[in-house]
């Protein structure tokens, strides 16, 4: 039962994400970081080009805010939250035992009054030294005007529903137990995730988890499959991936996003990833997305699907 659960809410999720257009991830407190193997996983991480720029910048930030919303959310229940950086998210929680683990969110939506909102932005550029042009052209470009709750929550409440009864039939295994926690290993993955855009060494993480250089690269490669670089490398061209497909933002600047300190070592580094250059994967995933774009409008016999097909992909 709970294989055929959890494959109903990874199915239930991509028709989310792919049918619907919404922006949906699941979110657990961080104190159970989902395991990194886990199929879920790939749905915990916005993709937003705006908030994944934002999460090179403060990532910290962001997993306080998780907690924060799992409190507010154990005494409000649905409630619309905005993010320190201006983007706004409909919450739904997943309440167990009277508590708030985990919530679902649909995300990537902007106020209709959007003053508070510009001004979270300001204050985040303000903060960490960021072009306050370039994030308000995402804000822009990359975020939808807020919608009713109501409109949401058909969509969501079957993905709660699903959730609840995963969570109470398989909560133990989905998130990472107390002793778990407590291994070196563990921590230095997530130390790892949180600082990736930072010139991180196996010596520097030494220093910082008190063992030796050659502890953490034999872990890497033992427990992963990879070694430091190569693992850190992954993580960063995950970020680069959606930052070269989706925006128009110049190469030089994603690579300094991504933690590149030159343009041509990270199209390096994306040509072997990913099979193109950088200018070659944007121009290939623009074409993609155009020819998908042609065939969702297009009726079964060539024509025009009704006006509210089109404008749902649209959205």
């Amino acid at each position: 039962m709970k294989t055929t659960l959890l494959n109903d809410v990874i199915e239930y999720l991509e028709f989310l994400r792919t049918d619907c257009g919404l922006s949906v991830t699941l979110h657990l407190h961080p104190r159970h970081p989902l395991r990194e193997e886990h199929p879920l996983t790939p749905y915990s991480q916005h993709r937003n080009p705006f908030c994944l720029l934002v999460k090179n910048c403060a990532w910290r930030e962001c997993v306080r805010q998780q907690a924060r919303i799992c409190k507010t959310a154990a005494v409000r229940g649905e409630y619309c939250s905005m993010c320190y950086a201006g983007i706004s998210e409909w919450i739904f929680p997943i309440v167990t035992d009277d508590e708030v683990p985990l919530y679902v969110a649909a995300g990537g939506y902007r106020e209709h009054n959007p003053a508070k909102a510009l001004a979270q932005i300001r204050q985040f550029c303000i903060e960490h030294a960021f072009p306050e042009k370039q994030l308000l052209t995402l804000f822009y470009e990359k975020t939808q005007p807020l919608v009713p709750v109501t409109e949401i929550r058909r969509l969501m409440r079957p993905l709660v529903h699903m959730m609840t009864l995963y969570w109470g039939a398989e909560g133990e295994s989905l998130r990472l137990g107390e002793a778990e926690m407590n291994d070196d290993f563990s921590k230095v993955v997530y130390y790892v995730k949180l600082h990736r855009t930072e010139p991180l060494t196996a010596e520097h993480l030494a220093k910082q988890f008190y063992c030796s250089a050659s502890r953490i690269t034999h872990l890497f490669r033992r427990k992963t499959g990879y070694s430091l670089n190569e693992y850190l490398c992954r993580l960063r061209m995950e970020d680069a991936e959606v930052l070269v497909g989706q925006t128009t933002l110049p190469i030089q600047e994603i690579a300094a996003e991504c933690g590149y300190t030159t343009a041509a070592y990270f199209s390096s580094s994306f040509h072997r990833h990913t099979g193109f250059s950088p200018l070659e994967y944007r121009r290939r995933y623009a074409q993609e997305q155009a020819s998908r774009v042609a065939h969702d409008t297009a009726g079964p016999d060539g024509g025009s699907v009704p006006e509210s097909r089109t404008k749902q992909n649209e959205n």
